[in-house]
């Protein structure tokens, strides 16, 4: 460093520093890349253990729609902690004991794209009495191509979703039943089988029936067995007797022995 007002007096000597170093005005950056954001935190020299605690947002610079995001909520930062390799850090930057805040963040794409100019907040909440807050300049946010397609993405998704909800949220049938099992998709497949079978062996069997109904034959062997009856005719008996007296037989039963009268003898004329 130069020369100050005085012979080897740093020039930061006896300023004070206030605000954000990191985003400078009118810088840009995109999603997705990581942002250093640093911003002043007075001075502190005596080399004692102190910490610091902050909230961290983002909004549009002009502030036109009231959109806000934030990025870290309580955050402590402990003063003269290593700054290499870390995140979060609280320590010194110039040799006046000027310190500064660094916390890294990687820009993400859920933001609200209305406007791409935004601004950081940064609020010392440590105490009640602290309350100072830093605010960055304006500065410019983009959507990387990949962003936007994901976010794309995201946006049909939700839509999905959405109208998925919606389809399952109506009392259907379909959506009341749960659905059928292999096993009884099978069991349902057989049943209907057998169905079909049985009807037509019924048909087949109905189809013989009347068929034999119209030729006159039995349809079963109840119907087939029939006792034999006479018809009331006089059967003729296939013997018959020559043409002559009849011999009439008297009931023998009833038969009476009856002697034979006697008879004068009777002389026959002789011829002379």
């Amino acid at each position: 460093m130069s020369g100050g007002p005085g012979a080897g007096m740093p020039e930061c000597a006896g300023k004070t520093y206030s605000g954000f170093i990191v985003p400078t005005s009118g810088s840009t950056f995109d999603t997705g890349t990581t942002l250093n954001m640093t911003w002043y935190g007075g001075t502190a020299l005596e080399a004692t253990s102190r910490t610091a605690i902050f909230d961290v947002g983002l909004e549009h610079s002009n502030d036109t729609s009231g959109w806000e995001k934030t990025l870290f909520n309580s955050k402590a930062f402990v003063f003269e902690s290593d700054r290499t390799g870390r995140d979060g850090v609280w320590t010194d930057f110039d040799m006046c004991g000027n310190t500064a805040f660094y916390q890294l963040w990687t820009i993400s794409a859920d933001l609200d794209f209305s406007s791409t100019d935004f601004i950081l907040i940064a609020k010392n909440v440590t105490t009640d009495t602290e309350n100072r807050t830093y605010t960055s300049n304006s500065f410019v946010i983009r959507e990387s191509e990949a962003s936007t397609t994901t976010a794309s993405l995201a946006t049909s998704a939700s839509i999905s979703s959405t109208t998925s909800s919606s389809s399952t949220s109506r009392p259907t049938s379909t959506s009341q039943n749960p659905p059928l099992s292999t096993g009884a998709k099978a069991g349902i497949g057989i049943g209907a089988a057998l169905v079909v079978i049985t009807l037509l062996l019924l048909g087949f069997w109905l189809y013989r029936r009347r068929n034999r109904k119209k030729r006159g034959a039995p349809t079963s062997a109840a119907e087939g067995y029939q006792k034999p009856e006479l018809d009331g005719q006089t059967v003729k008996s296939p013997v018959e007797e020559a043409d002559g007296p009849q011999i009439f037989e008297a009931d023998g039963g009833n038969a009476i022995k009856q002697k034979s009268p006697p008879q004068d003898p009777v002389e026959l004329p002789t011829e002379i």
